[in-house]
């Protein structure tokens, strides 16, 4: 660990402060992200309308469906429906959407990302 931190601390710290830089480079150095920081670096994508974000939307979206089969059909419809609304008309509502499926999937620090994360 270096003077500023954990890769991990170094992720959140950007991802809070909307820095898609530095959060990448912190993602680079953890290699393997949990569902929650993984979300966030979804969202920043979105944020910053980077083009990137619907590979790492679907990506993300096949992650917590391969490895949380619990989801459900509902709930698979959830987080894929609010992945694809985040840049419609209602953003707040797809953001609820993206929580509830995470929620049906047991991933409730990602779903509190989700709806936290503006």
């Amino acid at each position: 660990m270096d003077a500023e931190g954990s890769p991990k601390a170094r992720l959140r710290q950007a991802l809070d402060a909307g820095d898609l830089r530095q959060a990448e480079a912190a993602a680079r150095q953890l290699g393997q992200l949990d569902e929650e920081l993984s979300l966030g670096l979804v969202l920043l994508l979105h944020a910053e309308r980077d083009r990137r974000y619907e590979r790492g939307a679907v990506r993300f979206l096949g992650r917590v469906l391969a490895t949380r089969p619990g989801i459900g059909f509902i709930g698979a419809d959830d987080l894929l429906s609010g992945l694809q609304g985040l840049g419609g008309p209602a953003p707040q509502v797809a953001r609820g959407r993206i929580a509830s499926g995470l929620r049906q999937a047991g991933l409730k620090q990602a779903a509190k990302r989700a709806v936290d994360d503006r």
